[in-house]
């Protein structure tokens, strides 16, 4: 992954529809380079080879701590050789990536956003960034990454949420309820169903 050896390591789960918010990691990693020097964040997943995002970086002056690795075919892989998730895909894309960086004792930081917060309880399972000026927001997640116990204690919490609130029966119920309510309304409009 072209990775450090030792020093601090940030997956971040790409996909197209977290263009806007990929831009509040490179921000914060143009802020946290100069002092951090064992920092390294990866961005993975569909469309992450994209090269507005590379330019983008290369704008501000981070992609020497950047490694974009594209659609890997083991993203579980590039999870568990990180400290820190970072997801900024929405709709399922981005609940997955919560989902799965959790269940690997990841903490999560990601933008607060009413289907982040659904899944990470911010200061106990993660960082839910608001949205501000670049400079506080650095300044968040430079405190967050310098404490690694609370970051380990973060992760098990994580863990801990995704096998008690979001087994797969819960998501099995989840979709028939919505599928139950989705053909009611149907029914109720007169709709066939096909």
């Amino acid at each position: 992954m072209g990775v450090p050896e030792e020093g601090l390591l940030i997956a971040c789960a790409y996909e197209s529809s977290g263009r806007a918010r990929i831009a509040t990691l490179f921000r914060t990693l143009a802020f946290l380079a100069p002092r951090h020097p064992d920092l390294h964040a990866v961005v993975f997943g569909p469309d992450s080879l994209d090269e507005q995002l590379r330019m983008h970086a290369s704008a501000l002056n981070v992609n020497s701590i950047l490694t974009f690795l594209g659609d890997v075919d083991d993203p579980l892989s590039v999870m568990r050789a990180a400290n820190v998730g970072w997801a900024v895909g929405d709709g399922d894309a981005g609940a997955y990536a919560c989902l799965d960086f959790m269940s690997l004792r990841l903490p999560v930081i990601a933008d607060r956003l009413p289907l982040v917060q659904h899944y990470v309880a911010d200061g106990i399972t993660g960082l839910l960034l608001s949205p501000g000026e670049p400079a506080h927001t650095a300044s968040n997640v430079a405190a967050f990454l310098a404490g690694e116990e609370r970051r380990v204690a973060m992760g098990h919490a994580g863990r801990t949420r995704v096998q008690r609130d979001f087994t797969e029966a819960a998501m099995i119920d989840g979709f028939e309820r919505a599928a139950t309510a989705a053909a009611e309304r149907l029914t109720a409009r007169k709709v066939p169903i096909a």
